[in-house]
């Protein structure tokens, strides 16, 4: 916390401290949510418009026998053959046009 003195009186900054409380809520919103994501019983997968997994559940690495840090940031077609890969990609295509 910041004091300036105006002349006229304090005025006290509390901007950090702001930040900090906001960062504390989104730590724990994301925790909760990670904790909620890993209870489900399912496989649970996000995948961007590359069809790079951004997202996975405990259920999912335990499916795949993968430590997450081995599944983020990669696609679940790298090691199959082109033409699977293209079939693969072309549904993940296929779910970001029409939602299903």
């Amino acid at each position: 916390m910041k004091k300036k003195d105006t002349g006229k009186g304090a005025i006290a900054d509390f901007t950090g401290q702001k930040h900090a409380k906001i960062e504390l809520i989104k730590e724990q919103e994301e925790n909760y949510l990670d904790n909620i994501i890993n209870n489900i019983g399912d496989s649970l997968f996000v995948k961007d418009e590359n069809s790079i997994l951004t997202l996975v559940n405990d259920a999912f690495c335990t499916l795949f026998d993968l430590d997450r840090a081995n599944i983020l940031g990669k696609t679940l077609a790298e090691d199959i053959s082109p033409e699977e890969m293209d079939g693969f990609l072309k549904i993940d295509r296929q779910v970001l046009k029409t939602g299903h």
